[in-house]
């Protein structure tokens, strides 16, 4: 579109600064209105025993980095850990234990049969995660501004701060911002390195892929993305600098990256046992394994990079093997109806087009025109469209459906991609600017319910339990929610599924007294039934599905009268 003047360029900055700020504040509220989801407490719990215990055996199925910044600030509030605790940690030292129940249950202990105050606890530790949505935020802004200038970064920031897909997990203690983050600046620098293979970009390279290797498993997606975006690149006629520079600077990075692994670990000295059967020795420590789901086909993987293995910390191998075995193994899930344990190869399409504002993807649309049929070309967005595709391909070969979270490192990619083409084509520009009036609107409207979000395709929000659940729409972000309706309309006799985060969040949001299980429920009590989405949708409480009074306490928790 052209240069724009100087005090344009700074009022479109400034704006980009405003919708970030507003992002961050929104970030800030929902950490102090959601409860917990169901896998903070085990992400908060196991990152508080790497600082204070120097042992990484907790949770291996996630590298640490994410947990330990989220723990973080629990060193000043020094929570409580009871006595019943210590001994879930003492019984899951052994390397081929799947120690999952153990590490969940120490997480509930923790936050609420400690004398702890769980909101201050998961507030506090929910703030390392609002920064790292900044700071993707700046750097899709800063990638933009630098390539394309300011329209490019204004449209490619309000794409990322308005989605509601962001900002539901943008304040939790998960892995998938962080992942994002690492997947962006990866992709990024790696393309930078390999025009310029300069040692700037080479330390810049070698440090996002230790921030994304250690921030989670599925990271290792990047290998074979490199390795495409590497050849695509070797083909590139118009490239003039050495190859042999470039292999050179390439490996010194490898060697940061594997340096940083261990300092992620604490150089901790537990390596990869050697063992003829990793099968065999998790059925000696009676476990029930994930990994042993998969039955370990792994035995012979195991067998073949040990070696390798051996040169990484061990829980960060064991952690690898156990998403190889819970991705090839799969696990239970549901969609448009259906139920399934090995999932549909186009669950995350589905979802990328229902969980999206229409605006969103109407940007997106007209970016691949552009790219496609109108033969707009820029290097930098075919490396950043190229990453996201092949990330969404690998993802869709997962047996574990388990929410639109898992492809989220795409998403950044391609809002940066949108910028793009809002810059260099002047009619995409004006209308997108309407479509992101639109879009900052269903961001307003969706107010607090981003995690559960759907667009007008799946019939609106209220009607994503039909659509899918798990972490798309009901995740135990809700149970401060249901606590203040229960008051506020003075409920009796509540039976509740909301198995989400167990029973003593129950006991200490509702009170001990104050409720029943639905599964305890009989025919001919009166009260009111209150269920999650998930519960729900997959028909668990046959008698409920036709209830004729049906309330929504939100979008994925629902209250129905029994024999009122």
């Amino acid at each position: 579109m052209g240069s724009v003047n100087i005090y344009t360029k700074r009022w479109l900055i400034a704006g980009c600064l405003l919708i970030l700020g507003i992002q961050t504040v929104v970030q800030i509220r929902l950490a102090s209105l959601d409860s917990q989801t169901t896998d903070e407490a085990v992400h908060l719990s196991a990152g508080y025993t790497y600082l204070t215990r120097g042992d990484w055996h907790f949770n291996p199925e996630h590298p640490p980095l994410v947990k330990i910044l989220a723990a973080l600030p629990l060193l000043a509030l020094k929570p409580n850990i009871s006595p019943a605790a210590e001994g879930l940690w003492r019984k899951s030292d052994n390397f081929f234990y799947d120690s999952w129940q153990e590490n969940r249950r120490f997480g509930e202990i923790m936050l609420y049969e400690s004398g702890n105050n769980p909101d201050q606890l998961l507030f506090w530790a929910r703030m390392p995660m609002v920064l790292i949505t900044l700071l993707l935020g700046l750097a899709i802004f800063l990638i933009a501004l630098k390539h394309w200038g300011p329209i490019s970064s204004l449209v490619a920031v309000a794409l990322y701060a308005f989605n509601p897909t962001i900002a539901g997990h943008g304040h939790l203690i998960t892995t998938d911002m962080a992942l994002a983050l690492g997947f962006l600046l990866t992709v990024y620098f790696f393309w930078k390195f390999l025009e310029k293979p300069t040692w700037r970009y080479s330390a810049f390279f070698g440090l996002s892929l230790a921030l994304a290797l250690l921030t989670k498993h599925t990271a290792i997606i990047l290998l074979p993305i490199l390795g495409i975006l590497a050849i695509i690149c070797w083909f590139d006629k118009s490239r003039q600098t050495s190859w042999r520079d470039t292999l050179i600077k390439f490996v010194v990075s490898l060697v940061v990256v594997w340096a940083l692994i261990w300092t992620g670990f604490g150089w901790h000295d537990r390596v990869v046992p050697q063992t003829e059967s990793i099968s065999t020795q998790i059925r000696v420590a009676n476990t029930p394994s994930k990994i042993g789901q998969a039955n370990l086909t792994a035995d012979n993987l195991y067998k073949i990079i040990r070696p390798i293995f051996s040169l990484l910390p061990g829980d960060y191998a064991k952690g690898l093997f156990m998403v190889i075995g819970h991705a090839s193994g799969g696990h239970t899930t549901y969609l448009l109806g259906q139920t399934s344990k090995t999932g549909w190869w186009y669950y995350f399409p589905i979802l990328i087009l229902l969980k999206n504002p229409l605006a969103e993807l109407l940007v997106v649309g007209g970016t691949i025109y552009l790219l496609v049929l109108k033969r707009h070309r820029d290097r930098l967005v075919m490396a950043l469209a190229v990453g996201a595709g092949l990330f969404l391909a690998v993802a869709m070969l997962s047996k574990a459906n388990l929410g639109i979270r898992h492809v989220m490192p795409i998403l950044p990619l391609l809002f940066i991609a949108g910028g793009w083409a809002a810059s260099v084509h002047r009619k995409f520009f004006w209308v997108t600017v309407g479509l992101l009036v639109w879009l900052a609107l269903v961001f307003s409207l969706s107010f607090p319910s981003y995690l559960g979000y759907f667009n007008e395709f799946a019939g609106g929000s209220n009607n994503g339990y039909t659509i899918a659940t798990d972490s798309n729409l009901d995740w135990g972000q809700d149970l401060k929610r249901i606590q203040h309706y229960i008051q506020q309309n003075q409920l009796t006799n509540v039976y509740i599924e909301y198995n989400w985060l167990g029973r003593s969040a129950l006991d200490y949001y509702l009170g001990r007294n104050n409720y029943r299980l639905l599964s305890d429920w009989q025919v001919g009590q009166p009260g009111y039934a209150i269920i999650g989405a998930s519960a729900y949708s997959q028909d668990d409480y046959p008698f409920l599905y036709n209830c004729p009074d049906r309330r929504l306490i939100t979008n994925a928790v629902f209250v129905c009268p029994l024999n009122n």
